[in-house]
Formats: structure tokens, sequence, C-alpha cells
């Protein structure tokens, strides 16, 4: 009540997890949560097989394991923000290469460099700068901010069937570009 009221302020580190809660609903719900979406429109258009589409997704998995050391170090000297931009813009530059795929070759390398950018603007730099903001209330801090993962799923992943089945599997990764930028 005595924030409600303005006498008392809600703690800047609240704020913060708001935000990063935000984004990391979003980009998971458009990342990870709706891959699966994908699969069926890309094997109509192009004639590729389940395995084939999949592989890509396989590939970018791998990729973001290989890079997330990287990340760590990029987060650790230069911080949690530079890396939240800069993954911002490439990961909104590879969901437009995305919907430019022609082939599996492009689909491949388009994936890969998508999940690249992705790592650089979700989990580990939020969780660092999560804990940058916490130090008394951090696990709770850090687990409410767990809980953005799964609601990704839940909450954004019905939208992007609904914009890939209206519009296209092409339309659903520029909708995921404008989402990120």
């Amino acid at each position: 009540s005595d924030v409600v009221r303005g006498r008392r302020h809600v703690y800047r580190g609240w704020w913060i997890l708001a935000a990063s809660l935000l984004a990391t609903t979003a980009g998971s719900g458009i990342s990870f949560w709706s891959f699966g979406l994908y699969i069926a429109p890309l094997e109509s258009e192009f004639g590729w097989s389940r395995t084939e589409v999949s592989l890509g997704f396989s590939i970018a998995v791998v990729a973001g394991g290989i890079s997330a050391p990287l990340i760590g170090r990029w987060v650790d000297t230069r911080g949690p923000r530079s890396a939240i931009v800069t993954g911002s813009i490439l990961a909104m530059i590879t969901y437009l290469l995305l919907s430019t795929t022609g082939n599996l070759l492009q689909w491949y390398i388009y994936s890969a460099l998508n999940e690249l950018s992705r790592a650089m603007m979700f989990f580990i730099p939020f969780q660092a700068l999560i804990a940058r903001w916490f130090n008394r209330r951090r696990g709770l801090a850090t687990g409410i901010f767990g809980t953005a993962f799964s609601l990704g799923g839940f909450l954004v992943m019905p939208i992007m069937g609904f914009t890939i089945d209206t519009f296209g599997w092409r339309s659903g990764f520029v909708a995921s570009g404008v989402v990120v930028a």
C-alpha cells in the first residue's frame, strides 16, 4: 500500500526482473517453443523430411551449447547489457534471414546463427544481470526468472501458431524478428 501511495519506491531490481521476465518469455516462445510449428510448412514447401528439418534445430542447439562459455566470458568482460543489445540486433537479422531460406544448407546455417545470437540475448546475460541486482533475495529473483522460459511456451506459442497458420512460416520468422527488435 505504501508503494501505491507513493511513500515507498519499488526496488529497481524488481523492475529489471520484470523486464527480463518479459523479454525471456517472448524470446523462448518465438524461438524454442515455436520450432515445431515450422516443421510441417517447411516439409510441405521444400519436400524436406522431418529429419532434415529437425537437424537444423539440432545443429542450432549444439551451436548454442558450444558458444555458451564464450558468451559467459563476454558477459563477464563487457557486461550483460552489451550482450543483450548485440544479441538482439543479430537475432533480428537472423530471423529475417530465416524467412528467406531457400535450401537446406541455408536452413542449417541460418538456424545455427540464430541460436548463437539468441544465446547472447536470453538466459545467460539476463541471469547475470539479475544476480547483480539481487543480494538479499537472489534465490527468489532467479526462481521467478526461471519461470519465464516455460511462460513462453504457454503464452507466446499459441500466438506464433496463429501467425504461422494465418500468414505463413516466412511471416512467422519476420514477426519473430520484429518482436526481438
